[in-house]
């Protein structure tokens, strides 16, 4: 019963991220190179705050996190075949205005039968952001690039 609540109450912030996202004008998807590669970004409060047994609870190995960090999610489909991509290599580069960046491998995570791929960056203030993705697939030669640019939500 608890996981459930914590599953519709994180499902809950990931469609309102996405929401003040589409109203402030922010594109979470590309086409590119034959993948629909989706984006979304989440306070990392809100998904450490899923019971110590769920399996969100500890996802890449981060127990305690600094104020300012969130959880970017990436999730990737074969457009052709509109088949979720599970094999894929995604490193992202989260670059803040005027700051240092942030480079990370984003880990597979396969949550409810489902693969995204996701990892904790520190983004302080409201940006921008700028996020790039770099998509290695087997077989499929050579990398994938995109970028996004990202601002928090206004609170």
């Amino acid at each position: 019963m608890i996981s459930k609540i914590y599953r519709y109450s994180l499902g809950i912030a990931l469609v309102l991220t996405v929401a003040a996202s589409l109203a402030n004008g922010i594109d979470q998807h590309h086409l590119v190179n034959g993948m629909d590669i989706y984006y979304g970004v989440v306070p990392a409060n809100v998904v450490k705050s899923h019971p110590q047994k769920h399996v969100e609870s500890d996802m890449h190995g981060k127990s305690v996190l600094p104020s300012g960090t969130h959880h970017l999610v990436v999730t990737l489909y074969d457009n052709k075949i509109t088949q979720r991509i599970n094999d894929a290599k995604v490193e992202a580069v989260v670059i803040p205005l005027g700051l240092a960046h942030q480079q990370k491998l984003l880990e597979p995570m396969q949550i409810n039968g489902t693969m995204s791929y996701g990892n904790y960056f520190n983004m302080i203030g409201s940006g921008p952001f700028r996020i790039e993705l770099r998509i290695t697939r087997p077989g499929k030669g050579g990398t994938t690039k995109t970028e996004f640019e990202y601002r928090l939500p206004a609170n």
